[in-house]
């Protein structure tokens, strides 16, 4: 004969936890929440610009490039050149400081 263990009380399932539909759901809720506030923005900002206001402020709006924007080949050649001017003052510092010392030391 045998004898099969069927406990008295079963393993309760927290109602918050991903091993509910309960947890699922909530966080289906959040994103769902969180997706129509920005569609409902996006309406707003839609519905200004396609009024007489909005349409108004396009046409009269004018886009110009940035002056002071500078153009990112330039500024890398002059970084470069910095960083050359820094690297060839070092290494002739160095060069200098090894003269130096081996003057020092003949004497």
């Amino acid at each position: 004969m045998q004898q099969t263990f069927t406990p008295s009380v079963m393993p309760a399932v927290v109602n918050q936890s991903p091993m509910n539909n309960s947890w699922f759901t909530g966080v289906n809720d959040f994103l769902t929440m969180g997706l129509d506030s920005w569609m409902k923005v996006e309406q707003i900002n839609a519905a200004k610009d396609s009024g007489k206001m909005g349409q108004q402020e396009l046409a009269n709006t004018v886009e110009t490039p940035n002056p002071s924007y500078p153009n990112p080949a330039a500024a890398l050649q002059a970084k470069m050149g910095q960083g050359l001017q820094i690297g060839v003052g070092t290494l002739s510092a160095a060069v200098v400081g090894v003269v130096v010392l081996y003057w020092l030391t003949r004497k």
